[in-house]
């Protein structure tokens, strides 16, 4: 028969429950956090036509509070955001400059701007690009910075490292994709590149990204590629060909060019047969060559080196002639080894750009090649990016050049770069933080409310049996002899009872203050009846327990370091120098 008795800890057992239930909950939600794979992020491109000697396929910045919409470029050299600061267009600039720069960030208007105070003014030297003569000052500071235009609903980051120039030098701003830090030499900690934050804020899967520049004599037009931790492998032809960075710790992406060829329908040239380093740097639209090479294309599409721009200028007569030609250019490139070699091939569209103010008083076209003063200077640019596919994988310091793929409405066929440790993980498995998985707190959690269920339902049931068992005492009666005094021992143990008050409070109950009541045993026709039992109280203790959650929630020069998650509390510049390179 039931006892108030046994309410006390059916009740610790139903709280119990509760805090299972609460608990697997908890694991449940944790684990589709931190076991849900994180996706690589596609940067949609602006869709615009930028630059002014391009035309090239832009991608949108917005810095500030208010948000200021810019289009930059991808800087494969570049490690944080470069934006254009509005002293960069002056009264005497022709009508619409902002425009032509892709517009300008005022940083007077925004709220959230706070200027670096290393140095006067914020003023750092830009040493991207030294190596090749470009020489300008930037001033750094910190704001909210995001990708995409507004709406897009790309991530946004506070508090991220932004330079500003006026230097035509970087006509358009830039969106650096390297991942080395940027620190100064007098100040120890360095500070995260921007590709790192995103993977430190849980937004990439990895440091590593996809690039394509887009052209715009393909299939009327192709924009730009853009995909951070992952690559679209629907835009390239795969090969076996892997470049290492260099062992000091220089993310510069450097290519052996085992040889360069030109083909058409009426020529064919060998430019070099001779293997020679080169950077890639989609931060520059031009190739990079030494003059002996400068001199053969010279000599094989009739251009001619303009001293005053410093560009090959091609006049409309020999642009209609090199259009019949349809030459490619082969570039075949190789690593370190020699073992494994691939080709990229150029048409000649891809070299068929045109230069605008300031490079030239007056539109015109150019053939983007520039003569190299050595090999520290030897660079394949965006020009080349236009038929080639790059992916950079920070986390294996190594990566790989494709050639591009060109079908018609071919769908995107986006994959993941893994962090490196998971590697041993095949695609799409759930990265595992925790030894629960989701199916199996799931599963607990299901089988927690289901128990509960049950719990409470006989709770209930047997609360109500008891309530009219008050309202009308059970008599039972059967005819038995006189019970031997054995069996009056036994009865008078098996009948001992107890009596709570339900209206105790919760700590009263787990007191267990007891009473007893009394059952009539009647036989019908006995000789007597049997006595009635004596009852002892008993206290039976129950020991409250506690769950204990602890829930854990002047310009300087500046140097670049080696890959690495590495934060920094402070601000402190910008990435620049580069082993034999950089600065």
């Amino acid at each position: 028969m039931f006892s108030w008795r046994a309410l006390p800890a059916a009740t610790l057992s139903l709280l119990l429950v509760l805090d299972l239930v609460e608990t697997a909950s908890a694991v449940t939600i944790f684990a589709s956090r931190t076991t849900k794979s994180l996706a690589p992020l596609v940067v949609p491109p602006s869709q615009l036509w930028d630059g002014n000697d391009g035309p090239w396929s832009s991608f949108f910045l917005r810095v500030g509070t208010p948000p200021q919409t810019m289009r930059t470029f991808v800087s494969t050299a570049n490690n944080q955001p470069l934006v254009v600061l509005n002293q960069g267009c002056l009264s005497c600039d022709p009508s619409g400059c902002e425009n032509s720069r892709g517009g300008t960030f005022y940083t007077n208007t925004s709220s959230t701007w706070i200027q670096s105070n290393i140095t006067l003014n914020g003023i750092f030297a830009v040493a991207i690009e030294t190596n090749l003569g470009i020489t300008a000052e930037a001033q750094y500071g910190s704001d909210v910075v995001a990708l995409g235009s507004i709406g897009s609903g790309l991530p946004t980051i506070s508090d991220q490292l932004l330079g500003g120039t006026a230097s035509k030098d970087f006509f358009l701003g830039t969106f650096g994709v390297n991942a080395a830090p940027s620190s100064i030499s007098n100040l120890n900690d360095p500070i995260p590149s921007y590709l790192s934050t995103l993977k430190a804020q849980s937004i990439i899967p990895s440091l590593s990204y996809g690039y394509t520049a887009g052209n715009q004599y393909r299939f009327n037009k192709v924009f730009g590629s853009l995909t951070l931790g992952g690559y679209d492998a629907s835009l390239f032809e795969p090969n076996d060909l892997t470049f290492k960075f260099n062992d000091n710790g220089n993310l510069d992406l450097t290519v052996h060019v085992d040889s360069i060829s030109i083909s058409s329908n009426h020529v064919n040239t060998t430019i070099s047969s001779v293997p020679f380093p080169a950077f890639v740097d989609s931060t520059v639209p031009y190739l990079y060559l030494p003059i002996g090479f400068c001199k053969k294309f010279e000599e094989a599409f009739g251009i001619t080196y303009d001293t005053t721009s410093g560009l090959y200028l091609v006049n409309s007569t020999l642009h209609t002639k090199l259009l019949e030609q349809s030459a490619n250019v082969t570039f075949t490139l190789t690593n370190s080894t020699g073992t494994t070699l691939v080709e990229i091939v150029l048409p000649y569209q891809a070299f068929d750009l045109k230069a605008k103010w300031p490079l030239v008083k007056n539109s015109t076209r150019y053939f983007p090649l520039k003569r190299a003063a050595n090999n520290s200077q030897t660079t394949l640019g965006r020009a080349f990016l236009q038929e080639a596919y790059l992916i950079a994988d920070y986390e294996r310091s190594n990566f790989s050049l494709y050639q591009r793929k060109w079908v018609a409405n071919a769908q995107p066929d986006i994959q993941t770069i893994y962090a490196i440790n998971e590697t041993a993980k095949p695609p799409n498995q759930a990265k595992t933080t925790s030894q629960v998985s989701i199916p199996v707190a799931i599963a607990g959690t299901l089988g927690a409310a289901l128990f509960l269920t049950v719990v409470i339902g006989c709770i209930l049931v047997i609360w109500k049996r008891n309530q009219r068992l008050n309202n009308h005492p059970l008599t039972i009666s059967y005819p038995i002899p006189k019970p031997p005094s054995e069996l009056l021992a036994f009865l008078n143990d098996r009948n001992e009872s107890y009596n709570h008050s339900p209206t105790s409070s919760l700590n009263d109950r787990y007191d267990s203050t007891s009473s007893h009541y009394t059952s009539e045993l009647e036989a019908e026709g006995a000789q007597e009846k049997s006595q009635e039992l004596d009852t002892t109280p008993i206290k039976s203790p129950i020991r409250n327990s506690i769950l204990n959650a602890k829930v854990v929630t002047k310009p300087q020069q500046v140097f670049e370091l080696p890959a690495g998650e590495v934060n920094g509390d402070g601000l402190f510049g910008f990435v620049a120098w580069r082993p034999g390179r950089r600065g």
